[in-house]
């Protein structure tokens, strides 16, 4: 597309060397101004585009549930892929707290094994609308690496708390969470040997 305009900017230049003197200017000027509207134009659909593609990146990225999205008003629960297993999680509550937020989430361990050693990685920030940039507003997000220092039983809704802080109500139009485990306690066999 840029290789087009430029084709078309050569053109015009050589092109305006052959033609008469008496030629007026205004329609050079003409032809450049519309140029100028033109490359204007291409360039808003190359960062619109820039744009989708980092949106359908991060969908893709979405798709391996390595986080749960929830907004304060978020209802149900959703799944994570963490490194030892998959998780299902919810917010329960996002209430005020000093100069941030405080999120009380539901985790829940399907396995059949306890998990000790978790850091809970949050991210929140202002809610993603269209009219702004992608790129920019990923890197608008504040994080924290969180260690937690209980385990997560299975079987049952494991209670986390974790504050989010600093943040307004605003910035806390979406929140991410993810978790990493290092330790894995599975039960004995406790099954008599028949050997």
């Amino acid at each position: 597309m840029l290789k087009k305009i430029i084709y078309i900017l050569v053109i015009t230049i050589m092109l305006s060397g052959c033609t008469p003197e008496n030629q007026s200017n205004s329609n050079q000027n003409e032809e450049i101004s519309s140029l100028n509207t033109q490359i204007s134009s291409l360039q808003n659909q190359i960062n619109q585009l820039q744009n989708d593609a980092n949106q359908t990146s991060s969908k893709i990225s979405q798709m391996n549930k390595s986080y749960a999205l929830f907004t304060p008003s978020s209802k149900g629960y959703s799944t994570i892929n963490a490194n030892v297993g998959t998780f299902v999680v919810s917010l329960d509550s996002l209430s005020k707290y000093a100069n941030g937020y405080r999120a009380t989430f539901s985790i829940g361990n399907p396995n059949l094994m306890t998990f000790n050693g978790i850091k809970v990685q949050v991210q929140w920030g202002e809610a993603y609308t269209p009219d702004k940039n992608y790129s920019d507003w990923i890197r608008s997000l504040k994080s924290e690496e969180i260690d937690i220092n209980k385990s997560l039983l299975p079987g049952v809704w494991n209670k986390v708390t974790v504050v989010i802080s600093p943040a307004t109500s605003k910035e806390t139009g979406v929140i991410f969470l993810s978790l990493v485990t290092n330790i894995v306690y599975l039960t004995p066999d406790l099954r008599v040997s028949t050997s």
